[in-house]
């Protein structure tokens, strides 16, 4: 989302329209105050479950960069990883991803 201001303020009519349940976003303009919506610790990455009379929330979690949420027999995972950090930073959190999707 680029962290538009615009767009976050389409996602909620968007999702609406197209009978959307699960909504992974990458640089989310803001978090919302919703018990279906899940955010990594630097908010850059969510997952908003739009719909939650259809799906249910087994599992959830994050570290910097992602988040994952598991519903019935899926694990969904919405991550961001800035170009704009040294080597090492991108190295640590793609550790991190990889081990959350091994361990999840």
């Amino acid at each position: 989302m680029n962290r538009s201001r615009l767009a976050d303020e389409l996602l909620y009519q968007l999702a609406f329209e197209t009978n959307t349940d699960i909504v992974l976003i990458s640089e989310q303009y803001r978090n919302r105050d919703q018990p279906t919506w899940f955010s990594d610790p630097l908010s850059t990455s969510a997952i908003w479950i739009s719909s939650s009379r259809n799906i249910r929330v087994e599992g959830h979690g994050s570290e910097e960069g992602f988040v994952w949420v598991r519903c019935e027999a899926m694990t969904f995972f919405s991550c961001y990883l800035t170009p704009n950090e040294s080597i090492q930073q991108f190295r640590t959190k793609v550790d991190a991803l990889e081990d959350a999707i091994f361990n999840t």
